[in-house]
């Protein structure tokens, strides 16, 4: 048992059917056997490396995306800000603006809309402005 293992992680490249042959070969009774716990231990070391490989990339892919939406959040509020300052909106304007940029998700559509509320002449204009960059609201599917 303890030569398996050590084959299996010393990196060697084994054919794991010759392997199994002369196992079976020089212990009839005791290779199967050994090869069978062999397997199931390659079995489960091969998942534990996946599983913490694919955690991994989760945790990765997780923070790409979370910075991703603090930006679009950041850049939303900004939006937001110079909107109440210049033309004084009201809150509930202010909202109904705010989740139509929430789904904006593409940063420099978010950056162009920025620059278009410190030029904008007035807060229609704007949101005329801001009508083509708003995705459609995804509809509910019929069940």
């Amino acid at each position: 048992m303890a030569l398996l293992r050590y084959i299996a992680r010393s990196g060697i490249e084994v054919n794991k059917e010759a392997m199994a042959q002369k196992f079976l070969e020089l212990l009839p009774k005791e290779g199967a056997a050994l090869m069978k716990t062999m397997a199931e231990e390659w079995i489960e070391e091969g998942k534990l490396i996946g599983l913490s490989e694919g955690e991994k990339k989760g945790r990765q892919e997780g923070r790409q995306e979370g910075r991703q939406e603090g930006r679009q959040e950041g850049q939303t509020k900004t939006i937001l800000r110079i909107l109440k300052h210049r033309f004084q909106p009201s809150d509930e304007a202010l909202m109904k603006l705010e989740q139509l940029l929430l789904r904006i998700a593409n940063e420099a559509d978010l950056n162009h809309l920025t620059d278009l509320a410190l030029e904008g002449s007035t807060l229609e204009t704007w949101i005329d402005q801001l009508t083509p960059f708003v995705p459609p609201q995804p509809t509910a599917s019929p069940v």
